[in-house]
């Protein structure tokens, strides 16, 4: 359901992705260049373009940002607890690596860069363990939204049960009774 999840930097480096589908347009490089860099920003965090919704989360405690996109015809009640968790979860893992590169002033961190430094630059591309930690927080959070949305109440209700069967109850014992009266 989803077309893109993207982790990156506030300075717009891309920590870590997984594209779903093939895409015509790219909604997070459109969102980057129409919320952040014009700093359009709104208070709900998200943003719509001509095929996608896209919702996004900040860290600013270590400059990230997270980023959701998935098709606008799509109604996905679980978006916000994807990023929460997903958040938490990023961070938990590299929390203490995040740091570092912020001390070192890697680009893309907010920080100014620092010439010539090819271990810190590779540092930032090493995010790739992360697949499997999303993809089971993404099935986590998938499936407890279809049980929800399940335990609702998807059976009609029966009539006796309803305020219609009452009145309807009610206005045939009355006629009754009436007609009981009257004879």
């Amino acid at each position: 359901m989803l077309d893109v999840f993207t982790i990156a930097t506030k300075g717009g480096v891309v920590l870590w992705s997984k594209t779903f589908s093939t895409l015509s347009s790219d909604p997070v490089n459109d969102f980057i260049q129409k919320v952040l860099i014009q700093n359009a920003r709104t208070e709900q965090n998200r943003y719509t373009t001509e095929q996608h919704h896209v919702h996004w989360l900040l860290a600013n405690d270590l400059g990230l940002i997270f980023v959701v996109a998935y098709q606008k015809i799509l109604q996905l009640s679980y978006i916000a607890e994807l990023l929460e968790r997903v958040k938490a979860r990023f961070e938990a893992m590299y929390s203490d690596r995040l740091t570092k590169i912020q001390h070192r002033k890697i680009p893309g961190t907010g920080n100014s860069r620092q010439e010539g430094n090819t271990e810190d630059n590779q540092t930032l591309l090493e995010f790739g363990g992360f697949d499997d930690i999303f993809e089971n927080v993404l099935y986590s959070v998938e499936k407890r939204n279809s049980k929800s949305k399940h335990n609702r109440g998807t059976q009609p209700r029966r009539f006796e049960d309803t305020e219609k069967y009452q009145q309807t109850r009610e206005g045939s014992q009355k006629e009754l009774e009436a007609l009981a009266a009257d004879s």
